[in-house]
């Protein structure tokens, strides 16, 4: 074996503990590799630390900030030469014939992609994926139905050739957790890949306190990926699965109403399907909290003035802040019923001609209008809002109605404010001659 093998490793102050990566990779029967260490711009004397292996297969990168792993996974990957590219995080290990079991499955099955089995170390020892794969060459529709579902492809132990990357491009930055479930979903999911499953132990994970897993990010991310899943996962007819696999689990936390735009527009993307709507309205009455959690999760989406209701009692229960008189919920259940009979925001501003529009209000009405306009024709152009630390992606947002002629080309401002919506109206008339319109009227 004389193929070169690059092993990506990026680390943020693990300055403690990363000795043990880099023995586990040093200490490898296979000796044809480069070890990439990225550093996220570490203070804690990681660079020291490194600095006491003389070994010239050691490459240092550090970036000049803070970009997350996936950047630095991306940049590894970048700098890199080898034909294969290997990923080891600072707080797991390496058994020694890992690279060499990988490598020789791959050239002796002609596959490229190549994941096994993990030991898990945290309060005590777990394997991961927890039921038996057949070992050899996956079928690709069998994969993809598991990674619509869950993650078998700990980023420990996959191995890729470099076309992966080259043709595919890296990890999405946006994603701060879960980025690995999502490229491997992008990889597997082209299908111009072939996979194997090696069921041998050869990687051993230790969860730290700190860790990527623990950030608190899970189901912010989960709603982020399953958009991304939604309509393969209807041609796939998994929805039962997915049902189960969206129990909520005491270490995750839950859902909570942060992530409503989110589920909101999910909901509407799914078509009308009922298993799924249920789905996502059910996590959401299940909140974590001191408070008592609202009984009676078994209501129907068809029948939405039930749901409806039970969700008011829910975030009442829970006092998230969000609106307790009745108007934005009822807001949200006309939509969903406009939405399903195709007569969506989106339709409607066709038919008025409208293309560029300013979203007045980013509560959790104005976020859901992001969420569903995102993928659409309409142009969000700016936002107005007390809060200008607001972020959508490349718009801007004013607090001073006296800098709304910063805005080019506005078709229409939609008001998402439930309240005072004259009032609203009558100071936005004083410095605009377009329509301005509340998102009630608009989805009548």
């Amino acid at each position: 074996m004389d193929k070169v093998i690059s092993v990506i490793m990026p680390s943020y102050n693990r300055g403690r503990i990363i000795s043990r990566a880099i023995d586990s990779v040093l200490n490898q029967s296979f000796r044809s590799f480069e070890l990439l260490i990225v550093d996220d711009a570490s203070d804690d004397g990681t660079k020291q630390m490194i600095e006491k292996y003389h070994d010239k297969r050691i490459r240092y990168l550090k970036n000049r900030r803070r970009h997350g792993a996936a950047f630095s996974r991306n940049r590894g990957m970048e700098e890199s030469t080898g034909e294969y590219i290997a990923f080891l995080d600072t707080d797991n290990e390496w058994k020694p014939d890992y690279l060499t079991n990988r490598i020789h499955q791959m050239e002796t099955l002609g596959t490229d992609i190549a994941f096994g089995r993990v030991e898990k170390w945290n309060e005590c020892v777990s394997y991961w994926p927890e039921e038996e794969i057949e070992e050899g060459i996956i079928d690709h529709d069998c994969l993809i139905r598991m990674l619509c579902i869950y993650n078998p492809m700990d980023t420990n132990s996959v191995v890729i050739k470099r076309k992966c990357f080259e043709e595919m491009g890296g990890f999405d930055t946006s994603f701060v957790r879960l980025q690995d479930w999502e490229y491997f979903f992008k990889l597997v999911q082209s299908r111009k890949y072939k996979v194997s499953y090696d069921g041998r132990i050869n990687v051993i994970l230790y969860i730290q306190p700190d860790s990527i897993a623990n950030n608190g990010k899970f189901w912010e991310m989960r709603l982020k990926l399953l958009k991304k899943q939604i309509d393969l996962i209807l041609d796939l007819d998994v929805e039962n699965e997915l049902i189960e696999s969206f129990e909520i689990s005491p270490e995750e936390g839950g859902l909570s109403y942060y992530h409503f735009d989110k589920v909101f527009s999910l909901i509407l993307k799914t078509g009308g399907n009922t298993k799924i709507q249920n789905l996502l309205w059910n996590q959401l009455s299940k909140l974590k909290s001191q408070k008592e959690i609202m009984q009676g999760q078994n209501c129907l989406i068809e029948n939405q003035k039930q749901c409806i209701e039970n969700q008011k009692q829910c975030i009442e229960s829970q006092g998230y802040g969000f609106k307790r008189d009745n108007k934005i919920l009822a807001c949200y259940e006309r939509w969903m019923r406009s939405e399903s009979s195709g007569k969506g925001v989106v339709q409607i501003l066709r038919k008025r001609n409208v293309t560029n529009i300013v979203i007045y209000g980013m509560g959790y009405l104005g976020r859901s209008l992001v969420e569903v306009l995102k993928d659409s024709y309409v142009q969000i152009i700016g936002i107005i809002d007390k809060n200008t630390k607001t972020r959508v992606s490349n718009v801007k947002c004013i607090s001073d109605l006296d800098e709304i002629g910063s805005f080019d080309q506005m078709d229409m401002i939609i008001v998402t404010a439930i309240n005072d919506f004259t009032e609203i109206c009558s100071e936005l008339n004083e410095h605009v001659d377009i329509p301005v319109i509340s998102l009630e009227d608009l989805i009548v």
